[in-house]
C-alpha cells in the first residue's frame, strides 16, 4: 500500500500509525520491536489485521530487490502470454478443423445427390417422349373421328386431353427447373468455401511412411485431405450435372415444339 507513517522508537520499541493514502481510508495502529537488523510490527484497524516483518536495507539493495521482482513479473507476464497465445492457437486449430469437416459433410451431401439424380435424367428424358407419343396418338385417334354433334364432341374432348398431358409436360419440365435452381445454389454457396479451403489446405498431402504428416498437424492434414478429395469429386459430379440439365433441356425443347405443333393441329381437328 501507499501510505503516511508516524509514531515513535526508544530504539528497539516502535509504535506506529499508518494511514493509507487511499481516499477516506482509516489508519491502522501497530507496534513492536526492532531486533537487529528486523522490525516486527503487529496491529491493525478498520477491520483489518497486520503484520510486518521488515529487514533494514539500503538504497542498492531496494532497487536490486525491486529489478529481481519486477523481472519475476515479467516472467510470469510472459509465461501468461504464451499460455494464452497456445489456447488462442489450439482454438483457432480447432475451429478450422470443425469447419474443414463441416464442409467436407457439405460437399458429401451434395455428390450423394448427384450420384442419386443423374440416373434419373434419362428416365426424365424417356418421360417427355412418352407425353409426346401420348398426344400425337390421342391426335390420331382425334382425326379418325369424322361427323358433326356426337363426333365434335368426341374430338373436342380428345382436344382437351392433348391439352391436359401438354400441361403433364409443362410440370414435369418446372420440376427439372427448380431441381436444377436447387443444384446451382447449393454450388454458388460451396464453390467459394471450397476455393477458401482449397487455399488453406495447399500443404497437406496423403499421409505415407516417407512423407508422414507434420508434427502437431495430423488431424489438420487429414481434415485437409479429406476436404480437397471430397472438391475434386465436387467439381465431377457439378460438371456431370450441368451436362446432364443441358442434354434435359435440349430434349424438352425438342418435345415441346413437338407438342405445340400437336395442341394446334388439335384445335384445327375440332372446328
Amino acid at each position: 500500500m501507499n501510505a503516511s507513517i508516524t509514531g515513535a522508537s526508544d530504539g528497539q520499541t516502535v509504535v506506529v500509525t499508518i494511514k493509507p493514502s487511499v481516499l477516506l481510508s482509516s489508519s491502522m495502529a501497530a507496534s513492536g520491536t526492532i531486533e537487529g537488523g528486523v522490525l516486527h510490527l503487529t496491529g491493525g484497524g478498520n477491520g483489518s489485521n497486520l503484520t510486518l516483518n521488515l529487514i533494514r536495507s539500503d538504497e542498492a539493495a531496494f532497487r536490486e530487490q525491486t529489478a529481481a521482482l519486477t523481472e519475476q513479473a515479467r516472467q510470469i507476464n510472459d509465461a501468461r502470454a504464451r499460455r494464452e497465445a497456445a489456447q488462442h492457437q489450439a482454438q483457432v486449430v480447432a475451429t478450422e478443423l470443425a469447419a474443414l469437416q463441416s464442409l467436407t459433410k457439405q460437399i458429401i451431401a451434395f455428390t450423394t445427390k448427384a450420384d442419386v439424380d443423374l440416373p434419373k435424367f434419362s428416365l426424365v428424358e424417356q418421360r417427355y417422349k412418352n407425353i409426346t407419343a401420348r398426344m400425337r396418338n390421342a391426335l390420331s385417334r382425334e382425326r379418325s373421328i369424322y361427323g358433326d354433334w356426337q363426333a365434335s364432341v368426341a374430338r373436342s374432348q380428345l382436344s382437351v386431353a392433348i391439352n391436359q398431358i401438354s400441361i403433364q409436360g409443362t410440370q414435369l419440365h418446372w420440376s427439372v427447373e427448380s431441381e436444377r435452381e436447387d443444384f446451382a445454389t447449393t454450388a454458388r454457396e460451396l464453390a467459394p468455401e471450397i476455393m477458401a479451403a482449397s487455399q488453406r489446405c495447399h500443404r497437406a498431402h496423403v499421409v505415407t511412411a516417407s512423407n508422414p504428416a507434420p508434427v502437431g498437424n495430423e488431424a489438420w492434414n487429414s481434415a485437409c485431405v479429406g476436404v480437397l478429395d471430397a472438391a475434386q469429386n465436387f467439381q465431377q459430379r457439378l460438371s456431370d450435372l450441368r451436362k446432364a440439365f443441358a442434354d434435359i433441356e435440349a430434349v424438352w425443347n425438342t418435345e415441346n415444339r413437338k407438342e405445340v405443333e400437336i395442341v394446334r393441329a388439335s384445335d384445327i381437328a375440332v372446328q
